[in-house]
Protein backbone atom coordinates (compact mmCIF):
# COMPACT_ATOMS: atom_id res chain seq x y z
CA UNK A 1 0.00 0.00 0.00
CA UNK A 2 1.02 3.46 -1.12
CA UNK A 3 1.88 6.19 1.82
CA UNK A 4 1.10 9.42 0.22
CA UNK A 5 3.60 12.67 1.47
CA UNK A 6 1.57 15.34 3.31
CA UNK A 7 1.53 17.25 0.60
CA UNK A 8 -1.55 20.33 0.77
CA UNK A 9 -3.55 20.12 -2.34
CA UNK A 10 -3.65 24.08 -2.33
CA UNK A 11 -2.61 25.80 -5.59
CA UNK A 12 -3.52 22.74 -8.42
CA UNK A 13 -6.09 22.36 -10.76
CA UNK A 14 -5.84 18.56 -11.37
CA UNK A 15 -7.94 17.67 -8.05
CA UNK A 16 -10.21 20.23 -5.64
CA UNK A 17 -8.27 21.53 -3.26
CA UNK A 18 -10.63 20.38 -0.18
CA UNK A 19 -8.80 17.00 0.41
CA UNK A 20 -11.84 16.24 2.21
CA UNK A 21 -13.98 16.32 -0.40
CA UNK A 22 -15.13 13.80 -2.84
CA UNK A 23 -13.87 14.53 -5.41
CA UNK A 24 -10.47 14.40 -4.04
CA UNK A 25 -10.97 11.06 -2.49
CA UNK A 26 -11.51 9.80 -5.84
CA UNK A 27 -9.01 10.87 -7.80
CA UNK A 28 -6.46 9.72 -4.78
CA UNK A 29 -8.09 6.48 -5.06
CA UNK A 30 -7.62 5.85 -8.80
CA UNK A 31 -5.13 3.84 -10.26
CA UNK A 32 -3.08 6.63 -11.93
CA UNK A 33 -2.81 8.95 -8.86
CA UNK A 34 -0.92 5.99 -7.55
CA UNK A 35 2.24 6.11 -9.70
CA UNK A 36 4.97 7.60 -7.97
CA UNK A 37 6.50 9.42 -10.57
CA UNK A 38 3.53 11.87 -10.36
CA UNK A 39 4.43 12.87 -6.96
CA UNK A 40 8.00 13.71 -8.55
CA UNK A 41 5.93 15.76 -11.29
CA UNK A 42 6.11 12.78 -13.81
CA UNK A 43 3.16 14.10 -16.52
CA UNK A 44 2.15 10.77 -17.84
CA UNK A 45 -1.16 11.76 -19.83
CA UNK A 46 -1.56 13.35 -22.71
CA UNK A 47 -0.73 16.93 -23.50
CA UNK A 48 -1.94 19.85 -24.99
CA UNK A 49 -0.13 19.22 -28.73
CA UNK A 50 1.81 22.03 -29.86
CA UNK A 51 5.01 23.42 -32.07
CA UNK A 52 7.40 25.36 -30.87
CA UNK A 53 8.34 28.39 -32.84
CA UNK A 54 11.09 30.05 -31.10
CA UNK A 55 11.58 32.05 -27.79
CA UNK A 56 11.41 35.47 -26.48
CA UNK A 57 13.22 36.23 -23.15
CA UNK A 58 11.69 33.89 -20.92
CA UNK A 59 8.66 33.04 -23.20
CA UNK A 60 8.25 30.51 -25.72
CA UNK A 61 6.02 31.16 -28.96
CA UNK A 62 4.35 28.18 -29.89
CA UNK A 63 1.64 27.20 -32.71
CA UNK A 64 -0.52 25.20 -30.73
CA UNK A 65 -2.95 22.06 -32.23
CA UNK A 66 -6.80 22.47 -32.92
CA UNK A 67 -8.63 20.82 -30.03
CA UNK A 68 -12.16 20.46 -27.72
CA UNK A 69 -12.22 21.75 -24.87
CA UNK A 70 -15.29 20.84 -22.28
CA UNK A 71 -15.31 23.99 -20.14
CA UNK A 72 -17.82 25.29 -17.39
CA UNK A 73 -17.64 28.38 -15.08
CA UNK A 74 -14.98 28.95 -12.54
CA UNK A 75 -14.86 32.96 -10.79
CA UNK A 76 -11.77 31.66 -9.03
CA UNK A 77 -9.04 29.74 -9.60
CA UNK A 78 -9.25 28.26 -6.16
CA UNK A 79 -11.69 27.91 -3.63
CA UNK A 80 -14.90 26.62 -3.53
CA UNK A 81 -15.58 28.01 -6.94
CA UNK A 82 -12.66 26.06 -8.20
CA UNK A 83 -13.48 22.71 -6.37
CA UNK A 84 -17.01 22.96 -8.10
CA UNK A 85 -15.85 23.52 -11.33
CA UNK A 86 -13.28 20.59 -11.37
CA UNK A 87 -16.22 18.11 -9.89
CA UNK A 88 -18.10 19.11 -12.85
CA UNK A 89 -15.71 18.51 -16.11
CA UNK A 90 -14.21 15.33 -13.96
CA UNK A 91 -18.11 14.41 -13.72
CA UNK A 92 -18.07 14.85 -17.47
CA UNK A 93 -15.27 12.49 -17.96
CA UNK A 94 -16.24 9.40 -15.27
CA UNK A 95 -14.03 9.94 -12.80
CA UNK A 96 -16.62 9.36 -10.31
CA UNK A 97 -18.52 6.90 -12.14
CA UNK A 98 -20.91 6.85 -14.89
CA UNK A 99 -19.86 9.85 -16.78
CA UNK A 100 -22.26 12.66 -16.89
CA UNK A 101 -22.32 13.02 -20.63
CA UNK A 102 -25.16 11.66 -22.71
CA UNK A 103 -22.93 8.18 -24.06
CA UNK A 104 -22.19 7.63 -20.61
CA UNK A 105 -18.54 7.53 -22.20
CA UNK A 106 -15.41 6.94 -20.14
CA UNK A 107 -12.92 10.05 -21.58
CA UNK A 108 -8.73 10.11 -20.61
CA UNK A 109 -7.95 12.79 -18.49
CA UNK A 110 -5.46 15.19 -20.27
CA UNK A 111 -3.07 17.93 -19.42
CA UNK A 112 -3.33 20.58 -18.97
CA UNK A 113 -6.80 21.72 -16.69
CA UNK A 114 -6.75 25.90 -17.89
CA UNK A 115 -8.36 28.65 -16.08
CA UNK A 116 -9.38 31.35 -18.49
CA UNK A 117 -11.28 34.49 -18.82
CA UNK A 118 -13.38 34.59 -21.94
CA UNK A 119 -14.54 38.14 -23.59
CA UNK A 120 -18.20 38.20 -24.24
CA UNK A 121 -19.57 40.97 -26.62
CA UNK A 122 -22.82 42.42 -24.92
CA UNK A 123 -24.63 46.01 -25.66
CA UNK A 124 -21.94 47.99 -27.16
CA UNK A 125 -19.39 49.40 -25.99
CA UNK A 126 -19.86 46.77 -23.18
CA UNK A 127 -17.49 43.73 -22.63
CA UNK A 128 -17.65 41.44 -19.47
CA UNK A 129 -15.14 38.70 -18.78
CA UNK A 130 -16.96 35.44 -17.65
CA UNK A 131 -14.28 32.90 -16.11
CA UNK A 132 -13.76 29.05 -16.95
CA UNK A 133 -12.37 26.09 -16.09
CA UNK A 134 -11.59 23.60 -19.04
CA UNK A 135 -10.32 20.72 -19.54
CA UNK A 136 -9.02 19.82 -22.58
CA UNK A 137 -10.33 16.37 -24.60
CA UNK A 138 -7.48 13.93 -26.33
CA UNK A 139 -6.27 14.48 -30.22
CA UNK A 140 -8.47 11.91 -31.04
CA UNK A 141 -11.92 13.45 -30.87
CA UNK A 142 -11.17 16.14 -33.49
CA UNK A 143 -14.51 17.81 -33.38
CA UNK A 144 -17.14 18.84 -30.71
CA UNK A 145 -19.85 16.40 -33.00
CA UNK A 146 -17.86 14.00 -31.83
CA UNK A 147 -18.03 14.32 -27.99
CA UNK A 148 -20.32 13.18 -26.13
CA UNK A 149 -23.02 15.90 -25.36
CA UNK A 150 -22.43 16.90 -21.47
CA UNK A 151 -25.81 16.27 -19.15
CA UNK A 152 -24.99 18.82 -16.83
CA UNK A 153 -26.10 22.17 -18.26
CA UNK A 154 -22.96 24.22 -16.80
CA UNK A 155 -21.48 22.27 -18.88
CA UNK A 156 -20.52 22.54 -22.31
CA UNK A 157 -18.09 21.79 -25.29
CA UNK A 158 -16.00 24.24 -27.27
CA UNK A 159 -13.65 24.24 -30.68
CA UNK A 160 -10.87 25.83 -30.12
CA UNK A 161 -8.80 26.22 -33.14
CA UNK A 162 -5.11 26.37 -33.69
CA UNK A 163 -3.58 29.31 -32.38
CA UNK A 164 -0.27 30.76 -31.67
CA UNK A 165 0.46 31.41 -27.62
CA UNK A 166 3.62 32.71 -25.50
CA UNK A 167 4.05 30.76 -23.08
CA UNK A 168 5.87 30.82 -19.94
CA UNK A 169 6.39 27.89 -17.50
CA UNK A 170 7.42 28.11 -14.10
CA UNK A 171 7.39 25.69 -11.10
CA UNK A 172 6.22 25.78 -7.73
CA UNK A 173 2.86 27.85 -6.41
CA UNK A 174 0.37 28.90 -8.64
CA UNK A 175 -1.26 31.26 -5.95
CA UNK A 176 -2.48 34.92 -7.09
CA UNK A 177 0.82 36.49 -6.09
CA UNK A 178 3.24 34.27 -7.76
CA UNK A 179 0.45 33.95 -11.06
CA UNK A 180 0.62 37.84 -11.12
CA UNK A 181 4.32 37.74 -10.74
CA UNK A 182 5.13 35.81 -14.03
CA UNK A 183 2.03 36.97 -15.87
CA UNK A 184 4.21 40.29 -15.40
CA UNK A 185 7.16 38.97 -16.61
CA UNK A 186 5.31 36.98 -19.78
CA UNK A 187 3.95 40.85 -20.87
CA UNK A 188 7.35 42.26 -20.17
CA UNK A 189 8.95 40.08 -22.67
CA UNK A 190 6.28 40.33 -25.10
CA UNK A 191 6.73 44.22 -25.23
CA UNK A 192 10.14 44.06 -25.46
CA UNK A 193 10.18 41.50 -28.19
CA UNK A 194 7.68 44.13 -29.82
CA UNK A 195 4.69 41.32 -30.15
CA UNK A 196 2.32 43.72 -28.31
CA UNK A 197 2.38 47.60 -27.25
CA UNK A 198 2.76 48.05 -23.63
CA UNK A 199 -1.40 49.08 -23.97
CA UNK A 200 -2.01 45.55 -25.42
CA UNK A 201 0.02 43.73 -23.13
CA UNK A 202 -2.04 44.65 -19.87
CA UNK A 203 -5.80 44.73 -22.04
CA UNK A 204 -5.10 41.00 -22.66
CA UNK A 205 -5.93 38.49 -20.46
CA UNK A 206 -3.98 35.60 -19.61
CA UNK A 207 -4.52 31.56 -19.34
CA UNK A 208 -3.45 30.06 -16.04
CA UNK A 209 -2.69 26.16 -17.16
CA UNK A 210 -1.42 23.31 -14.32
CA UNK A 211 -0.43 20.18 -14.99
CA UNK A 212 0.35 18.23 -11.76
CA UNK A 213 -2.17 16.86 -9.12
CA UNK A 214 -1.61 18.01 -5.58
CA UNK A 215 0.23 15.28 -4.25
CA UNK A 216 3.01 16.56 -6.31
CA UNK A 217 5.75 17.84 -5.03
CA UNK A 218 5.79 21.43 -4.82
CA UNK A 219 8.81 22.45 -6.42
CA UNK A 220 8.23 20.12 -9.04
CA UNK A 221 4.91 21.19 -10.46
CA UNK A 222 4.42 22.41 -13.63
CA UNK A 223 2.50 25.68 -14.40
CA UNK A 224 2.52 28.24 -17.36
CA UNK A 225 0.65 31.35 -18.29
CA UNK A 226 -0.15 31.51 -21.78
CA UNK A 227 -0.74 35.10 -24.08
CA UNK A 228 -2.46 34.84 -27.84
CA UNK A 229 0.35 36.75 -30.09
CA UNK A 230 -0.47 37.27 -33.45
CA UNK A 231 0.55 34.63 -35.91
CA UNK A 232 2.38 36.51 -38.24
CA UNK A 233 4.37 38.98 -36.20
CA UNK A 234 5.99 35.61 -34.23
CA UNK A 235 6.92 34.05 -37.12
CA UNK A 236 8.69 37.22 -37.96
CA UNK A 237 10.62 37.80 -34.63
CA UNK A 238 11.45 33.75 -34.77
CA UNK A 239 13.28 34.12 -37.72
CA UNK A 240 14.73 37.65 -37.17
Amino acid sequence: MISWPSVSPVDCALCPTDSTSEAWKALASCEVAKKMGMILGKIDVEQYAFEKLGTVGVAELRRYAPVVAVETPCDNTHGEASNGAFRRLAQYIGVFGVPANAARSQIAMTAPVVNAPRKIAMTAPVVSAAATMAFLLPASIRRVEDAPAPTDPLVSLRAVGSRTMAALTFSGSAGTDAVALKAKALRQALVEAKLLTAEEAEATPFELARFNPPFTLPPLRTNEIMIPVDDAAASRVCES
